[in-house]
């Protein structure tokens, strides 16, 4: 040991110890960039599952925090580039900084991860079958399937006018089953009436202790 370096007192040893020991306790906050790096695999399963970066935003809403969506965005979209050129780092605003507690972390994490094993939405098929009613309804007006699906693409929606025939032929059909079945079940007595007794039929109680 060179004999220039100072040595540390026992003193001052034990008093880091129990500085550190105390320090410990309390897992370290962490910024709002270092949460959603950490996170971002379920931040991005949630974004799978039709979610938005306004939907993530909203959990640190609830928590009292404020960070936009598109913070957010930003971040996963810097961590999500192989190459980073310092020269043109996405400008994080100054939420991506915002300290959070332990407990808020956590907490945050947490609904993170439960909303993304949610889907939020629908696939193409299911919101050809949610809307059969409607559809149908422009089918008898004189809309072809063409013309619907060239209304749907104006809202985002793009499905050839072939598949929108088919997944509705579905929605139809599933229409027609529920029906037969809700029909069935109302025409079916039920396991009380199928049990219950005419009043005038004496029953093995009344025939035993009809003397009485």
């Amino acid at each position: 040991m060179s004999s220039s370096q100072p040595l540390i007192a026992d003193a001052t040893k034990t008093a880091l110890s129990s500085l550190l020991a105390e320090t410990a306790k309390t897992p370290k906050p962490l910024t709002v960039e270092q949460l959603v790096m950490r996170e971002r695999s379920a931040l991005r399963a949630m974004l799978r599952n039709g979610h938005s970066h306004d939907d993530a935003a909203a959990v640190f809403t609830a928590h009292q925090l404020t960070v936009s969506g598109e913070t957010i965005a930003a971040i996963l979209a810097k961590a999500g580039k192989k190459k980073i050129v310092k020269s043109k780092q996405p400008d994080l605003s100054v939420e991506a900084s915002l300290t959070i507690s332990y407990e808020q972390v956590e907490a945050i994490a947490a609904e993170w991860t439960r909303l993304s094993t949610i889907r939020k939405g629908f696939t193409r098929q299911e919101l050809v079958v949610a809307m059969r009613a409607e559809i149908e309804a422009a089918l008898k007006a004189g809309y072809t399937f063409a013309d619907i699906a060239a209304l749907l693409e104006t809202k985002g929606v793009k499905i050839a006018p072939s598949s929108l025939q088919r997944y509705h032929r579905v929605g139809k059909r599933q229409g027609a089953e529920e029906t037969a079945t809700d029909k069935t079940q109302s025409h079916s007595p039920s396991p009380a009436s199928r049990l219950q007794r005419p009043s005038d039929e004496p029953s093995m109680l009344d025939e035993a202790f009809g003397d009485d």
